[in-house]
C-alpha cells in the first residue's frame, strides 16, 4: 500500500510541475458543442402545420406522439429534417416543442448535446419550458420543413 501511495504522490506532483508527457493524462475530446435552432414553424409541402398557439392536441394529430416527454409540457421529436442548411450542419434533428397552457409556446431544433443540456436540467427538478430551454447556446431563428411522407408506389 505504501509503495502505490508513493507511486500515486509522486505522478500527482509530476503533473503539477508539467513535467509528465500530456498524451498520458489527455481527456478524452469535447463533446459536441450543445446547438439550438428558433423555429417559427413546423411546414409539410413548404405549409405551416406547427405553430406558436397551436393546441397540444393538434400538435399529436398532425405529427403523432412525441419519442420522449421530457416533461408534460415539453415535447421531443428525433429524425427531424431541418429545412436550414446549418441547423442540418451542426446535427440539429430533434425538434422541441414547449407548451403552455396546453398550446405550443415555442420550437426548437436542438444538436443531441442541447438534448442532453434541457434532460439534465428536467431531472434536477427545473420543469418550466422557459428554463428547461433558456440559454441553451446560439439560437438562431430557422424554418423548419418537417419529413415529408415517402411517395406511394
Amino acid at each position: 500500500m505504501k509503495k502505490h501511495t508513493s507511486s500515486l504522490t509522486l505522478l500527482l506532483l509530476l503533473a503539477g510541475l508539467g513535467i509528465l508527457p500530456t498524451s498520458s493524462l489527455t481527456a478524452a475530446p469535447d463533446p459536441q458543442p450543445a446547438k439550438m435552432y428558433r423555429v417559427t414553424a413546423v411546414t409539410k409541402y413548404q405549409r405551416p402545420i406547427i405553430e406558436p398557439g397551436m393546441w397540444r392536441s393538434d400538435v399529436r394529430d398532425l405529427i403523432g406522439a412525441p419519442n420522449k416527454r421530457i416533461t408534460p409540457d415539453v415535447w421531443l421529436y428525433l429524425n427531424r429534417e431541418p429545412s436550414l442548411e446549418k441547423a442540418r450542419t451542426d446535427g440539429c434533428s430533434r425538434l422541441v416543442i414547449a407548451f403552455e397552457h396546453g398550446r405550443v409556446s415555442s420550437l426548437q431544433l436542438v444538436n443531441a448535446r442541447a438534448e442532453a443540456i434541457i434532460v439534465a436540467r428536467a431531472k434536477s427538478g427545473q420543469t418550466s419550458p422557459e428554463t428547461l430551454l433558456a440559454t441553451v447556446p446560439e439560437a438562431a431563428e430557422a424554418r423548419f420543413a418537417g419529413k415529408e411522407p415517402e411517395q406511394q408506389k
